[in-house]
């Protein structure tokens, strides 16, 4: 699912070197069928097209579903803090569900009632805590489940004084959230240094993301080397966790 998880990475060269996400399908030779997502009846027949060609050849078929996401990884985070210009873009696209009903009473398959009745019981379903997917499996194969259990209930006996002082974490949580005079920084991106800032102060709880970087920094101050990858490093998975700015 090509759902624009670069959201996360500031420059599209970095999120991979191919054109499509599926490129890397092309070393096994493996049929790529690129579909829409906003066309729902394009991506069941993809799909059928794709189970008939493993079902007949047995060997391996790739769909790239192109589509997007609208709110970022989860409804509390704010995609825009790297991708201000795209989300604009997104911001303004309808639903792939108003694109469908529009098309449907276009083509007078539904009326306007079934349409708002389709989208009132779906959204009942969802505040009830009822399964909205039809065909869904409720009993699970345990087979392929991992035994943990030879893991669990063992006393942890390694000591380990793992404490930062007050004003440490003070001195590090000042030098991260001091910036250039002068260096304009996105609302969103702002909020975060602020909110940080307060924390440091004890205006605000802490949260994960403020937590994991004063480990980081705290551990450095120690002189411990850390090896830190990934472009999700810099944004962060989830908006409390960016620490890198950009002009």
């Amino acid at each position: 699912i090509n759902n624009q998880v670069g959201f996360t990475t500031n420059k599209r060269e970095d999120t991979r070197s191919t054109e499509y996400c599926t490129d890397v399908a092309k070393m096994i030779e493996a049929p790529i069928l690129h579909v829409n997502g906003d066309d729902p009846e394009a991506v069941l027949f993809a799909t059928q097209v794709a189970i008939d060609f493993r079902n007949q050849f047995k060997k391996d078929v790739v769909i790239d579903l192109f589509c997007y996401r609208r709110r970022g990884h989860n409804e509390a985070d704010e995609p825009s803090g790297t991708q201000p210009l795209m989300y604009q873009v997104i911001k303004s696209l309808k639903t792939t569900r108003s694109i469908y009903s529009e098309r449907l009473l276009e083509e007078q398959v539904i009326s306007q009632e079934q349409s708002k009745k389709l989208e009132n019981d779906y959204r009942s379903a969802l505040e009830n805590g009822d399964h909205v997917t039809k065909s869904l499996v409720l009993e699970p194969n345990k087979s392929m489940y991992v035994d943990w259990t030879p893991f669990i209930g063992h006393e942890w006996t390694a000591k380990a004084k793992t404490s930062v002082n007050a004003k440490t974490l003070q001195r590090l949580g000042k030098k991260l959230g001091a910036i250039h005079e002068g260096f304009p920084i996105q609302k969103q991106v702002q909020k975060i240094i602020e909110d940080r800032n307060k924390m440091n102060q004890g205006a605000m709880p802490l949260n994960w993301g403020y937590g994991e970087v004063m480990a980081y920094a705290s551990l450095l101050a120690e002189g411990h080397e850390i090896r830190i990858s990934g472009q999700d490093v810099g944004r962060g998975t989830f908006s409390h966790r960016h620490v890198v700015l950009h002009n």
